[in-house]
């Protein structure tokens, strides 16, 4: 309309004029809607997808649900164009699961253990050395081991002794040791013929038999054998009484 206007008053008007009605015009042209054309520069400028064929993209974005127990949020940046860009989702808080984490770790836990191979025992024919003839024979051995045991003969099973004696210091006329005896051991009857003994309790509890008469002792308890006289000893506990004695003569 504003152009048949223009048109209209430059036929009725004066050449003198019509450059004062020129101007006014174009004044009108500026509160006039924006055209066609102008609307399309504008979309161009603006680089928006789609212009072309009338369709513009929708500048929303698709998120997850968020957790908003959590803190969740959406973070966005400003570009330099002016534009704004999702960036991502912030987690917020970290998420408690203590309790799935102990439920999978038992539960790895129990697989790995039904896994388990079980290594069976494989028979081979191997060379053994024969420790009775000292030769090497075929024997069926299971592998794998370590070691091989063997068990003993009894009639080579050594007994453990009921008492170990050791001197110290021995001279012509005097000597000096120790003597312990096994649990519920007892030291055989024994007969000094020519010396003196002299016995301390230094552990234990200790029965002992002088001539026919019997004594008990503790820890710090001293006594004499004379020489000639027959003596015995007994332990009456499971811990190895331990005790010193000393020869003399008169």
């Amino acid at each position: 309309m504003c152009l048949l206007e223009t048109s209209d008053i430059e036929c009725e008007t004066s050449p003198k004029k019509r450059a004062k009605v020129t101007a006014t015009v174009s004044g009108k042209n500026n509160r006039c809607p924006r055209s066609e054309k102008s609307s399309k520069d504008v979309l161009s400028d603006r680089n928006i997808p789609g212009a072309a064929n009338g369709l513009r993209r929708s500048t929303r974005y698709r998120v997850p649900p968020l957790d908003h127990w959590r803190n969740e949020r959406l973070v966005f940046k400003a570009l330099p164009s002016g534009d704004v860009q999702c960036m991502g989702i912030d987690k917020g808080f970290e998420e408690d699961n203590y309790g799935l984490r102990q439920i999978l770790r038992k539960r790895e836990a129990r697989e790995k253990k039904s896994q388990k191979k079980k290594v069976g025992k494989t028979v081979k024919n191997t060379s053994i050395r024969d420790v009775r003839t000292g030769r090497a024979v075929q024997m069926l051995v299971h592998r794998p081991f370590e070691t091989l045991e063997w068990t003993v003969n009894p009639n080579e099973v050594k007994e453990t002794p009921s008492y170990r004696i050791g001197k110290s210091f021995t001279f012509n006329t005097t000597s000096f040791g120790f003597l312990d005896i096994s649990p519920f051991s007892s030291k055989e009857t024994q007969v000094s013929p020519i010396k003196n003994l002299h016995f301390v309790l230094i552990k234990g509890h200790l029965e002992v038999t002088i001539q026919d008469t019997k004594f008990t002792f503790t820890v710090g308890d001293s006594w004499i054998v004379p020489m000639g006289v027959p003596y015995s000893f007994r332990n009456c506990k499971r811990a190895k009484p331990l005790m010193s004695f000393s020869t003399f003569k008169e």
